[in-house]
């Protein structure tokens, strides 16, 4: 009989009892030829009605991060929770927007270096957000090309220096695809090339 591997994953969601939507943590204990059991992880929800995860990222079994938004009473703030092996906990995270702000992705490359990207509103449109974990502190870095709406959705880095995020933003008569690079993000500045759509593509060159 050939041995089994053993795995551990995180997936995240959320789901929803009557109208009150709950953060769901799932982890696979275990992987072979027959595939794969999940289990339910207790995770906190900070919100009193509304708590959606949207992406997680690993760089061990005893370090994840997980991120989406949750509904505080009057807005909707950025949610970040993170797995010691043991339990997820809440970690505190900027909100710049005054009503609504969502992370919608994360991607980490080692425990003290993770990028989590997603949009808020900042009074007048939907803004990007980048936010960045320094193994300390999330802080803020967000360039918005367009003059209208700015959305990313999705981020991937190979470095704490290397990271690309996705999304489209409007450019006056339609939404065109975002692409933003960082390859030197402390602090970053911007320079514009072209996209199969021609939308402004900012790369931060430090």
């Amino acid at each position: 009989m050939k041995n089994q591997s053993v795995t551990r994953r995180r997936v995240v969601g959320f789901f929803s009892v009557c109208a009150l939507a709950l953060a769901l943590l799932l982890v696979p204990v275990s992987a072979g030829a027959s595939g794969q059991s999940w289990s339910t992880v207790t995770s906190p929800n900070t919100g009193a009605t509304s708590d959606q995860l949207f992406s997680v990222s690993c760089v061990s079994a005893s370090d994840c991060t997980a991120v989406g938004s949750y509904y505080d009473g009057t807005r909707r703030a950025t949610l970040i929770q993170h797995w010691n092996g043991t339990t997820w906990t809440t970690v505190t995270s900027p909100n710049p927007g005054a009503s609504n702000n969502y992370l919608s992705s994360v991607s980490c490359v080692n425990a003290t270096d993770c990028t989590a990207v997603g949009n808020y509103y900042d009074g007048t449109r939907y803004a990007t957000l980048i936010e960045r974990w320094n193994g300390t502190t999330w802080t803020v870095t967000s360039p918005n090309p367009g003059t209208a709406s700015n959305i990313l959705n999705s981020v991937s880095c190979v470095s704490a220096t290397d990271c690309t995020a996705v999304g489209y933003y409007d450019d006056g008569t339609r939404n065109a695809t975002l692409v933003l690079q960082s390859i030197d993000p402390n602090p970053p500045t911007t320079t514009t090339t072209t996209s199969p759509n021609d939308p402004v593509v900012p790369v931060f060159t430090g």
